[in-house]
């Protein structure tokens, strides 16, 4: 687990914020960090912080970059990301305490000349804010910059969706997500009445059976109890006790709803983790048959049998999906949830964008390959694979099941669909396919 820990913890809070944000971004420097993992020890607050900074990042940097007369190093651009963050953003410190956090932490970190760049810079834009709005501050940006892009995904999508499309979408992921609730199998819907601090969402076309709710105000603790399992459904059907709700966005549902796996079959989610699809399967089989749940790290498994813990017929496996340990023939179901850009889910993840690369994608879809070929043979003839991803790139989803099918014809797709990120859920991919012949080899990888 990486901790990050003030280096002075008796420093006020706005020298405490500076440091571990400035902290978590470095790392993020060096390796992805995803502000959602649980295994990251730092306060709540600072994901806050990043979350809204990764949003608007884009805009801060088109205007440091206006007003630095030389190359600003990125613990001065770290620490102005923080203090433009504070002062736009949130309303925690007062613009005069983070002006004068920023410069002393720069003049402790840096030097005075930097410092006084952070300075100038800071107190200018106070100052302009004054009299302006922060969309008046960025009217002149280009496009990308407005809509919280970066370019390269900018004008991917732009060619890809159209003008208004990217628009769309770009404007969907800069606004925080509300937390929205599905209401678990077993529990009644009467169970959200009464309750002020859900409201009810209308249910997805391609789950419209399912009951979903968002989270209004500020939870009580009535909520912490419906998703702690306080709240208990009576399973006579060989699972156990369960939470009423489970935080869930209703494009999650889109790939487990596909697969529809049947009371009595044998099914795998071969990339499971964290675990909010395989809950979904778990429930559709009613406590008969077997659930197969599988990650590549123990350290993906913890909270992934957390989630499970109320199904007694589902069995866990650390096992990377590339070299399945499964045999071939043996399930009826399989779902694929792999690894990808998570560009559909920029509005819970926003800061994805700025780890989009064409050579991180390329690589991404040579894993996608290779997970779908090492898994095809685990079915048996007329068993049904879902693939499936959290992204809106062709080359992860359609392209890549059209790949497939040409390199497989022991398989035929039966249902597709591409989500795109919207107010109202993120964006996904699913494709379902049956496996129509004995054939267990493959025509090519």
């Amino acid at each position: 687990m990486t901790k990050y820990i003030s280096p002075n913890p008796k420093s006020n809070l706005p020298t405490r914020s500076i440091e571990e944000t400035v902290r978590v971004l470095t790392e993020q420097e060096n390796r992805p960090v995803q502000l959602e993992d649980e295994t990251l020890d730092f306060p709540r607050l600072t994901r806050n912080i990043l979350w809204s900074l990764h949003r608007n990042r884009a805009a801060m940097d088109w205007l440091i970059e206006r007003f630095a007369k030389s190359r600003v190093r990125p613990i001065v651009r770290h620490a102005l990301w923080w203090a433009m963050t504070e002062i736009l953003f949130l309303d925690g410190i007062q613009p005069p305490a983070v002006v004068n956090t920023t410069v002393d932490f720069i003049r402790r970190r840096r030097n005075p000349a930097e410092a006084g760049f952070v300075n100038a810079f800071l107190h200018r834009l106070t100052a302009a804010l004054e009299t302006q709005k922060w969309d008046d501050l960025t009217s002149e940006a280009p496009e990308s910059v407005r809509l919280g892009l970066p370019e390269i995904l900018f004008s991917r999508w732009r060619s890809l969706y159209g003008k208004a499309g990217v628009v769309q979408m770009a404007e969907a992921c800069r606004k925080p997500t509300a937390i929205v609730l599905r209401l678990r199998a077993g529990f009644p819907r009467q169970i959200a009445e009464g309750k002020d601090f859900l409201s009810p969402l209308p249910s997805p076309e391609w789950a419209p059976h399912l009951s979903f709710f968002a989270l209004k105000g500020k939870p009580d603790a009535s909520l912490k109890a419906l998703l702690d399992g306080n709240a208990i459904a009576d399973h006579s059907d060989g699972t156990s006790s369960s939470p009423a709700f489970y935080i869930q966005d209703p494009a999650t549902l889109l790939a487990p709803e596909m697969l529809s796996p049947r009371p009595g079959e044998i099914v795998a989610d071969l990339c499971s983790a964290p675990g909010g699809k395989a809950v979904r399967l778990a429930e559709m089989l009613e406590g008969k048959g077997t659930l197969i749940c599988a990650d590549c790290a123990d350290s993906k498994l913890g909270r992934l049998r957390q989630n499970l813990s109320g199904f007694s017929n589902v069995s866990f496996a650390i096992a990377d999906a590339r070299h399945p340990i499964l045999p071939a023939g043996s399930l009826d179901a399989l779902l694929l949830d792999v690894p990808c850009t998570n560009t559909g889910v920029l509005r819970r993840k926003p800061e994805a964008r700025w780890s989009f690369t064409k050579q991180k994608l390329q690589e991404l879809v040579v894993l996608q390959q290779d997970i779908l070929s090492a898994c095809a043979p685990l079915l048996r003839p007329g068993g049904r694979l879902v693939y499936s991803t959290c992204s809106v790139e062709p080359e992860e989803n359609i392209e890549q099941i059209a790949l497939f099918l040409k390199r497989h014809s022991e398989f035929s797709m039966t249902a597709e669909r591409q989500l795109l990120p919207s107010a109202e859920h993120d964006g996904a991919y699913a494709a379902c396919l049956l496996r129509t012949d004995t054939d267990t080899s493959s025509k090519g990888n």
